[in-house]
């Protein structure tokens, strides 16, 4: 059985123990097998979905090629009985072949074998890893490493307080400081154990773990012990006794973060802060456990953070001096804090967060963050400094919202009751402005309880902010049904943390399909269906049909979520200005959000201003922070709108700035060549392309970039340079289909480079090399319709151009290219560029298509129509 090795050191031996350091040796085949081996769910994956992760620079047709050579390298090194396929679609691994520690560790902990799953840890996820130019798969990693430590930190303190009950002080102990090594920021935990330690006999041992935590705490956040942690050791030190923590016994659950079901929800009120008071506490002391003997799940008694605890969290997460530079009349909502112990109730934070930020944009008094730039904002800053409360995860997450206020809270269960804590602080002054509740009530209706404290939380802003928010504090926001919430969570985390998009969308149309007047979770469908589910026919259907139903719902939807939708609209009816406006007014009301994007993207394609683009661009959004963090279109898209309007000069910076953050991205690289390229610096370029392609660029890849370089210098009219570089990517091609000679995709991109030199008898040879090999059968189809066309077999040509009308489900931008390949193949230049226009124009297909990658037409050039196409008349026209 091969060992792979992923927590700690990387390692991967063969069923003889030798090492196999041919896959190690390439980071993005090591990236591979650990997503295949460790993401969730365990088995298949789908191809789409990995080719997207790894290669999210090019489109869908390169990237599964490349992902085929990926696969097939690994199926080489590792065997056929290890890397098993599932009809075309799916690949994974066979578990009786294959073993993976952090896959082991995962079902020691389902197993309640938690000596074995520590034993397993011996350090963080990948640690040192890093994978140059998949920021979706950098992410989806550093939620791995989240959740992997912080299962090993629950792990810990389960086996610490087992310890304790024993009468193991020592060794409790000393797993106790394990489980600081793992995560640290749990205060409520550590304060719990060091009242466990007193409770065991042994109060120097909680006063030395006391000291211990806050050195911790402070040569990692700079932070100090919270006061009541500090009262309780000094009663400790006193000799007074501090009396039982209290604890819910939460179930422990090991898995991913948004798995586990809540109880089962059933009709009732929310109760009264009085009520609530007079309602019997539930405590449980560790003698007490050790009598009442584990339930089948084992339970760690993760604490329940008591009322006076969660006033004194929210008043003590800032200290004094705060941070400058925010504005304090923008408004973010963080996801509240789940201190149940029990993931199961994780999708009570971001539902809450998103129904009071829904609630104060209503207003449109409030300067607010939208739901997905604070999630995205809050998942970064987990990531940073960890998941605990505390002033330096509060400022992080303000800095990476770009928000001077925030509403924060947490929620914990007792028994049948579930409470709600909130606070607003001023991140910039470091001022606690508002505590808000306690809001409590049955946990069977928590839904009831979020409604309550929306209301608790507009009426605090009201009196902080503008007393014209007041009328507002009895008309929020309709919550949605707890099932429906709980699978519009679920959807949302597979949406921008797993990039699982197929899987997000079943999700968030069954949130619609469970509550039909939650038309955020349709919001959420028809982005989803527009990004990132391609352009074939169903999906254009099935978008097509949700903003239809949303159209028609207008005023029940956030102001913001109106203008997405009146855009959508308009984009439909191809009217490009009103698309603009929407998405202006979308800008204007939460500033730095995806609208803005949007709003450069269509300036720039379908109105022809680039410079309007770049404004936005450089203006509205920051690509250091929050959903921009990572996101490598935002560096594409503004050297793209730099180079159409002829400023090669900002091109090039900023193509140096993006390299320098992803220095193995080829697209990085593609832009710094196209600027030196137009401020007329070939010789540069062609000494890159000989002697400097980043070593971190794969094949195909590299070949690809030096035929699209080739492509671009024939649209600048540097014919001879773009004929010596087609030739050079032809010689690689040559040598990689040598090396490769069944694959497809190879022969047809030989084919296409051929066809740009004008070398057609040969580019003819690889299509029908290709059409007797397996694979890309329409890809193979349509090529040769364009060697038909070069033959003068009229017929055949037209026969093709009708089957190409029949592919519905094909993506545009291939039919459309194939089209007018094929009219350029028999002269009809008016018809060619039509076709390109309607490509270039397609309301669906504005996001998809970049000025640096267009195909090369040489029968059209000096065409006036398709110069004007390439060059708009006074945007860098050469």
């Amino acid at each position: 059985m091969f060992q792979f090795r992923v927590l700690g050191s990387l390692a991967l031996r063969a069923p003889d123990g030798e090492e196999v350091l041919s896959v190690l040796s390439q980071p993005k085949r090591t990236a591979i097998l650990a997503y295949l081996a460790i993401a969730s769910p365990q088995g298949y994956h789908r191809r789409d979905k990995l080719a997207g992760l790894f290669w999210p620079e090019v489109d869908q047709e390169h990237a599964r090629a490349s992902l085929r050579g990926a696969i097939h390298f690994l199926r080489k090194s590792l065997g056929e009985d290890v890397v098993r396929s599932r009809g075309d679609e799916d690949i994974g691994l066979d578990r009786e072949h294959f073993s993976c520690d952090a896959v082991s560790f995962q079902e020691a902990l389902e197993a309640e074998d938690l000596e074995s799953a520590l034993d397993l840890f011996q350090g963080g996820l990948l640690e040192g890893f890093f994978l140059s130019g998949c920021p979706d798969f950098e992410r989806w990693l550093d939620g791995e490493r989240l959740h992997f430590r912080e299962s090993a930190a629950r792990a810990a303190w389960g086996l610490a307080h087992e310890h304790l009950v024993a009468g193991r002080i020592i060794d409790g102990e000393r797993m106790g400081q394990r489980a600081l090594s793992h995560v640290c920021t749990d205060e409520s935990e550590a304060r719990r154990f060091i009242g466990a330690l007193a409770e065991a006999g042994d109060r120097a041992a909680a006063v030395r773990f006391h000291e211990r935590f806050g050195q911790v705490l402070w040569d990692t956040l700079e932070l100090e012990p919270s006061p009541e942690t500090q009262a309780l050791v000094e009663k400790i030190r006193e000799g007074t006794s501090p009396g039982p923590a209290p604890v819910n016994e939460a179930i422990f659950i090991p898995g991913p973060q948004d798995t586990g079901d809540p109880p089962p929800m059933a009709p009732d009120r929310v109760r009264t802060t009085g009520e609530m008071a007079a309602a019997p506490a539930v405590t449980t002391t560790p003698g007490q456990r050790a009598a009442i003997g584990l339930p089948k799940r084992f339970k760690v008694g993760i604490v329940m953070v008591a009322a006076t605890a969660l006033a004194v969290w929210g008043a003590s997460v800032l200290r004094p001096g705060g941070h400058s530079g925010l504005n304090p009349r923008v408004v973010a909502v963080m996801p509240f804090q789940n201190r149940t112990g029990d993931p199961g109730w994780n999708w009570i934070g971001p539902t809450t967060s998103m129904l009071i930020e829904q609630a104060m944009a209503r207003t449109g008094l409030v300067e607010i963050r939208t739901f997905e730039m604070t999630f995205l904002s809050d998942y970064h800053t987990q990531a940073q400094v960890g998941s605990g409360s505390g002033s330096n995860r509060l400022a992080a997450f303000a800095s990476e919202a770009g928000s001077g206020t925030v509403i924060h809270g947490a929620f914990v269960t007792n028994g049948d009751q579930i409470r709600l804590d909130a606070s607003v602080t001023d991140v910039g002054s470091g001022t606690l402005l508002r505590s808000i509740g306690p809001v409590m009530g049955d946990s069977t209706v928590p839904m009831d309880v979020i409604e309550a404290l929306q209301k608790e939380v507009m009426g605090a802003l009201a009196m902080e902010f503008d007393p014209a928010l007041a009328p507002y504090v009895d008309r929020i926001v309709r919550p949605m049904t707890a099932e429906a919430a709980q699978e519009f969570a679920r959807g949302v985390r597979l949406y921008l943390v797993d990039l699982d998009y197929e899987a997000a969308q079943r999700r968030l149309l069954l949130a619609h399909e469970l509550d039909p007047g939650f038309f955020t979770a349709l919001v959420w469908a028809g982005w989803n269906a527009e990004f990132n589910l391609g352009t074939g026919r169903e999906t254009v259907i099935q978008r097509d049909s949700i903003w239809a139903i949303l159209f028609d719902h207008l005023s029940e939807l956030s102001p913001y979520e109106r203008a997405v939708v009146r855009g959508w609209e308009a984009r439909v009816d191809n009217d490009r200005e009103g698309y603009a406006r929407a998405l202006e007014e979308a800008c204007d009301i939460a500033p730095g959000a995806k609208a803005c994007f949007n709003l450069a993207i269509v300036l720039f394609q379908f109105l022809h201003e680039p410079e309007a683009a770049t404004d936005v661009l450089t203006t509205r959004l920051v690509p250091e922070r929050g959903w921009l963090r990572g996101w490598v279109p935002y560096w594409t898209w503004l050297a793209n709108a730099y180079h159409v309007m002829g400023d090669f000069t900002s091109e090039l910076e900023v193509a140096k700035e993006y390299r320098t953050l992803y220095p193995q991205s080829h697209t990085a690289v593609e832009v710094y060549l196209a600027a030196l390229a137009g401020l007329g610096r070939v010789e540069e370029v062609d000494l890159f392309l000989t002697d400097s392609l980043p070593t971190g660029i794969e094949e195909p890849f590299k070949t690809i970039l030096i035929g699209t370089i080739g492509n671009y210098l024939f649209h600048l009219g540097e014919d001879g340079e773009a004929t010596r570089t087609w030739q050079l990517a032809l010689r690689r091609y040559e040598h990689l289909i040598t090396a490769d000679p069944s694959n497809v995709f190879l022969h047809l991109s030989a084919g296409h480079g051929l066809r740009s030199l004008g070398r057609l008898e040969e580019a003819k040879k690889y299509f029908e090399a290709a059409n007797s090999l397996s694979g890309m059968e329409r890809y193979v189809r349509a090529s040769l319709g364009i060697a038909a066309a070069w033959d003068g077999n009229e017929t055949h040509a037209r026969a093709t151009m009708a089957w190409l009308d029949a592919q519905q489900d094909w993506d545009l931008r291939s039919l459309l290219t194939f089209k007018a390949f094929i009219a350029e193949a028999l002269g009809e230049e008016e018809e060619a560029v039509g076709y390109l226009r309607e490509l270039w124009t397609h309301p669906d297909m504005y996001l998809f298509l970049q000025p640096l990658r267009l195909d090369v037409f040489p029968a059209l050039r000096g065409y006036p129509a398709y110069e004007e196409l390439y060059w708009p008349e006074g945007h860098g026209a050469p």
